[in-house]
């Protein structure tokens, strides 16, 4: 009896160490398609993608994706998308880890934390991404 008892607690214990948790950001990223331009939801999914990837875990709010369009003065503005996601605790000063992708191809041209009152930061970038591919 304490035989089958132990092979049992032996299977049981692999069946725990071998069974793969899920990732629901990477099952979506599975998902996304490049061929056909990236729509809102894919640049979602491409940011969460991104940040999960280049933060510490629970530093930024990734259930609450910010679709941002404040950008008039950020050359060829209307060719990205700029999903941002709030800081998590949010700090003295308002940041977020802002991701900028290409609407056709899904490049990420930006992807850092950004303090929404330093636009200059993402104009000087975008500047250098324009001039470089004149």
């Amino acid at each position: 009896m304490k035989r089958v008892l132990m092979i049992g607690l032996v299977f049981f214990l692999t069946a725990c160490v071998t069974t793969k948790k899920i990732d629901p950001i990477e099952e979506a990223f599975k998902t996304v398609v490049y061929e056909d331009g990236i729509t809102t939801d894919e640049a979602i999914i491409i940011a969460k993608k991104i940040v999960k990837e280049k933060t510490p875990p629970k530093s930024y709010n990734l259930e609450e994706p910010l679709l941002l369009t404040e950008f008039e003065n950020v050359p060829r503005h209307e060719d990205y998308w700029f999903v941002g996601f709030h800081e998590m605790p949010k700090g003295m000063f308002p940041v977020v880890f802002l991701v900028s992708l290409n609407k056709q191809t899904g490049k990420i041209v930006f992807s850092r934390s950004y303090n929404m009152e330093n636009e200059w930061v993402l104009q000087a970038t975008f500047l250098k991404l324009y001039e470089r591919n004149k």
